[in-house]
């Protein structure tokens, strides 16, 4: 071959474009397709991130070209498991033998290829083509997927715990996908006197999670069902029998719900002018704390008063915000005369699992007593007497506050009415003693004693009611008088023994 001048020149011209588009990775004509994969195979080393068993994401930096934009470069991903002859594969090739793993919009340098054997080698190359048609082909690059590992079982859903109702799903969570599991993988048993039966199990999409649904069974409050299953029983997707111990969940049923107690009223006697309080308190049940329900109101709902005789009637107010869990509950205006209890309704607290409060007890007796006392007698009775009494009892229908002095009222002609001294009060505050000293009354003068009982109230503060009651004391000083009546006609017959002597 002869070799002239001309030829010479161009291929020093050619070859110093080449170095220079080698050296710069950026500066490539479009219409090159050498250089173009050359500036591709410089620029755009290819790395793997997120390798699983099943998928590889591959990434590369992008591809530059001189008479088009990086943007408007379009990428192409393909893979094979056959080792490549070379480092290099043509475009042909790549499209005839190699699977197409996809296709990236501009500036989309990020891929992820899914469906892949576990623990396989495969072999990557990027085609990258300009707005011009021409086309380069990166370097080929190799990446395993991961081995397939033992699946294990990572949880059982729910967890063990008290609960109400039985759970009607169990959810078992696995390490790796898994192949489908059968009712047969699972066990149950536990106290419960019907236990559930299992129904079907359903997979997730991506088969971690295998989901058994479960029949209503016969379950009491404390009875148990538990679930098992046995990891060495199942297989992964990719054919790797489980490994691990049996997991159980244990479900305790559990429908007892807050206990509500009354506590001990703060009086236990009322009239319309009183108030007393009554705490409530609720216990919590097996699953925790208890939490008030809207049926229990700051105006009494959910609060019974039980009448037991009478027909006592009260307002009943609620303090829900100072102890939310203790509230207390305040009985005021009460109306009528006679005894009731307080209880508090079911329904009026709720635990965390739902269950509701039971009625509560019955509070301590309580008595409304609006009745007014009334003065029953004053003693000593209206009489003659000498001397004047020197103490004056008053009886009343119902336990009194202390009467002063001056409730007793003294009148008469005594020359100087008696003194009044102090009032006692006895028998059980029923009974008011008034002592009196001094005086001067002389026969036939009086001493009248009165008591007015609606100037009085009793310990419940009820006013008094009922007229005056007066007794008269009239001064006697002088005794029965003595005297003999006229000799009434008698005839007397003697004999005189004398006469004949």
């Amino acid at each position: 071959m002869k070799v002239t001048w001309k030829w010479f020149l161009s291929l020093i011209g050619s070859l110093f474009i080449l170095f220079a588009g080698l050296r710069c990775g950026s500066h490539i004509s479009s219409t090159d397709t050498a250089a173009l994969t050359a500036a591709l195979t410089a620029a755009s080393s290819i790395t793997f991130t997120e390798v699983t068993t099943t998928s590889i994401t591959v990434n590369w930096r992008a591809a530059v070209d001189t008479s088009n934009p990086s943007k408007s470069l379009t990428y192409l991903l393909y893979y094979t498991q056959k080792k490549p002859g070379g480092i290099k594969v043509s475009p042909a090739i790549l499209r005839k033998n190699w699977i197409h793993g996809g296709i990236t919009k501009p500036d989309t340098l990020s891929t992820t290829v899914s469906a892949l054997t576990p623990n396989t080698l495969y072999y990557f190359s990027i085609l990258v083509t300009d707005a011009s048609k021409n086309t380069g082909v990166s370097t080929i690059f190799s990446q395993a997927t991961a081995e397939a590992l033992s699946p294990t079982l990572s949880s059982l859903v729910p967890a063990t715990n008290l609960v109400n109702p039985l759970p009607k799903t169990i959810v078992a969570i696995f390490s790796e996908a898994m192949s489908p599991l059968s009712v047969s993988n699972f066990s149950l048993s536990g106290t419960c006197a019907t236990l559930p039966t299992t129904q079907a199990v359903a997979m997730s999409t991506d088969g971690t999670t295998a989901t058994l649904s479960l029949s209503d069974g016969t379950c009491l409050d404390t009875q148990t069902l538990m679930v098992s299953l046995d990891p060495t029983t199942v297989t992964s997707a990719a054919g790797v029998a489980g490994t691990g111990t049996v997991s159980s969940n244990t479900y305790t049923l559990a429908t007892t719900g807050p206990l509500a107690t009354v506590g001990t009223p703060s009086s236990t006697v009322l009239t319309v002018l009183h108030t007393a309080t009554v705490t409530v308190k609720y216990a919590a049940s097996a699953s925790g704390n208890p939490v008030l329900t809207s049926a229990l109101t700051a105006s009494g709902g959910g609060i019974t008063l039980t009448p037991l005789t009478g027909t006592p009637s009260c307002t009943v107010a609620v303090d829900l915000l100072t102890t939310p869990s203790s509230p207390i509950i305040t009985l005021s205006g009460c109306s009528g005369t006679g005894t009731f209890t307080v209880h508090v309704d079911a329904g009026t607290a709720t635990d965390p699992l739902g269950n509701l409060s039971a009625t509560s007890a019955e509070s301590a007796l309580i008595t409304v007593d609006n009745t007014a006392p009334t003065l029953d007698s004053l003693f000593p009775a209206t009489s003659y007497v000498n001397p004047t009494p020197t103490s004056i009892l008053a009886t009343f229908s119902k336990a009194m506050h202390a009467l002063p002095v001056d409730n007793f009222v003294l009148t008469g002609t005594c020359s100087s009415l008696p003194t009044k001294g102090t009032v006692t009060m006895g028998g059980g505050n029923m009974i008011a003693t008034l002592s009196l000293s001094g005086g001067s009354c002389t026969n036939g003068q009086t001493l009248s004693v009165a008591v007015n009982p609606t100037a009085l109230k009793d310990t419940l503060e009820n006013s008094g009611t009922g007229s005056t009651i007066t007794r008269t004391y009239t001064v006697d000083t002088v005794g029965p008088s003595a005297f003999l009546g006229a000799p009434s006609l008698t005839t007397f017959h003697h004999r005189c023994y004398l006469c004949a002597i």
